[in-house]
């Protein structure tokens, strides 16, 4: 049996972002991962021959810049193509759009009333004292709550530090918001319904609730939290496989290994303490420490013998909500599609386009996804990635990318197939050409995803892109579960550095840099 010092389970971003930390501080580290290449969903998908989209993944908008730095991603080909912003197409034909710029939103916004374009500014510095406060916890292992009160155990320096800067009012509104609903939230300093909801749409891709659910209001702030921090918001060039490649690229080139099309189908335990990994094949690794880039049920309910896992365990596990909400759709184009809502030669262009009217119209979406059907007027997110990276599809060509928006796992009227996915698609597309005339002459092909196609395609319980309901229950000390932070589990040595821990969803690589800080700690390494 060969013997490791770590083996990672799964080749996902996380999952190769804690392997690079690992293997740079000089550990012995393996990843073993069941696909045929690395990456996870940041995998590419060819829509026809010559035409890439991206399969899971459509942007990199929340990755650490510590990480990128750290790693030096760059030196392995990782290469950003920043968003200019982004616009909301409304139904009478105008739009609303978003850039960098704060005062250029704000002016944008006095098109349609003056008193929400002043409320903005005062929006945007809320929103900052929020995202001063939570940023520090993204990178910061996050104490377990229940050892508070003990001499030893404290808040991290720069959160305590952050609270103690806050005067007793801005406590209070802080504390308001992570429980209020996006709608109360944004009702608070808005008129314009339109307005509203081109805010709040970003911020519930693959996110199961609401917007006038308790605690969404957190939701505005994690889908922000990457451009806010002087983050790389945008799309990798040649496709998001490309940051796949590049993590790979520091794994080997620190000293880690990794084996593809390589299935963990077992974690061992020896005392109470893992010890080893048995591959789908047979073979057997021992390692010193294990860690899962797997979601919290996968981890748990496909790698372990169940009779070794507590009654409560289980039942936690069991419990935690994972349930797949959004669905993927790549369309190939034989040119350029046109959006008169926009102005000529607008740069929102090749940003970021959400179709979605109203707060109201978002939360009717949502309701039909708790009933198991599709909504008729599913919120969407379009993106044209070939406006900013030609090289995805031939000259003159182009590739469009759609998040859909509030599409269930399981239907009331039976699984999905073929002929339902093809009534979403025409549905979806007839949607995009109310602002696009003339896009259904220019289509030559695409692809669609529902949630249980990204469950078989990346292994995601549900279809849950962000391995877990990001609701306040399920946040901060409660990620994965109460009582198990800083990445460890109730095992010695076994750690998860998945999208469900600490700090939650998204491309941001936050997760398997903190589960890469706690092992090295467990294996004293000073400083780490």
């Amino acid at each position: 049996m060969a013997g490791h010092d770590v083996i990672i389970v799964g080749a996902g971003h996380n999952g190769l972002v804690a392997a690079a930390y690992l293997a740079r501080a000089g550990l012995d580290v393996l990843v073993c991962e069941r696909a045929s290449q690395v990456g996870g969903s940041l995998a590419n998908t060819e829509i026809c021959p010559g035409f890439i989209g991206a399969s899971g993944a459509h942007d990199v908008t929340l990755m650490a810049p510590a990480i990128i730095s750290d790693l030096n991603l760059s030196a392995f080909g990782l290469n950003f193509i920043p968003l200019p912003g982004r616009a909301t197409l409304l139904r009478d034909g105008g739009y609303i759009g978003s850039y960098a710029n704060t005062h250029q939103t704000a002016c944008d916004i006095e098109r349609y009333c003056h008193r929400d374009a002043e409320r903005y500014r005062d929006y945007e510095r809320h929103m900052a004292r929020q995202r001063n406060l939570f940023k520090t916890l993204l990178m910061s292992p996050f104490p377990d709550i229940a050892m508070l009160g003990r001499d030893d155990h404290h808040l991290p320096e720069a959160v305590a530090k952050g609270l103690k800067a806050m005067g007793k009012d801005t406590m209070f509104e802080a504390l308001t918001f992570w429980f209020r609903s996006c709608k109360d939230h944004l009702d608070q300093y808005f008129e314009t319904d339109a307005l509203k909801a081109h805010i709040a749409g970003p911020s519930f891709v693959g996110a199961p609730r609401g917007p006038f659910s308790p605690g969404t209001a957190y939701l505005l702030l994690h889908s922000q939290l990457g451009a806010h921090m002087q983050g790389l918001q945008g799309f990798v060039r040649g496709g998001t496989q490309k940051l796949g490649e590049a993590l790979l690229s520091a794994v080997k080139t620190f000293g880690g290994k990794v084996l593809c099309d390589a299935e963990v189908s077992g974690v061992n335990l020896a005392k109470g303490a893992v010890v080893s990994v048995t591959l789908a094949d047979g073979s057997v690794h021992e390692a010193k420490s294990i860690v899962s880039n797997l979601d919290l049920k996968r981890t748990f309910l496909t790698l372990f013998d169940w009779e070794a896992l507590s009654d409560p365990l289980l039942a936690q596990v069991g419990h935690f909500r994972m349930q797949g909400s959004v669905a993927n759709m790549n369309i190939a184009l034989d040119g350029l599609p046109e959006f008169p809502g926009l102005p000529d030669g607008c740069p929102l262009l090749a940003g970021r386009l959400n179709f979605t009217a109203s707060l109201s119209d978002m939360e009717r979406a949502f309701d039909c996804w708790k009933d198991s059907r599709t909504p008729d007027y599913p919120p969407l997110e379009v993106t044209l990635p070939s406006l900013s990276d030609p090289s995805l599809c031939p000259p003159g060509k182009h590739v469009l990318s759609i998040h859909i928006q509030y599409i269930p796992n399981h239907l009331m009227a039976g699984n999905w197939d073929d002929e339902k996915k093809e009534a979403l698609a025409v549905r979806v597309l007839s949607l995009v050409a109310e602002h696009s005339p003339n896009l259904k002459d220019l289509i030559l092909g695409w692809t669609l995803d529902v949630p249980p196609d990204l469950e078989d395609k990346f292994a995601l319980t549900g279809g849950d892109i962000h391995h877990g309901d990001m609701s306040l229950d399920q946040l901060l000390f409660n990620r994965p579960l109460p009582g198990y932070t800083n990445h460890r589990t109730p095992f010695k040595n076994f750690y998860m550095c998945g999208a469900s821990t600490h700090p939650g969803g998204g491309v941001m690589g936050a997760p398997g840099a903190l589960a890469a800080r706690s092992v090295l700690n467990d294996l004293g390494y000073a400083g780490s």
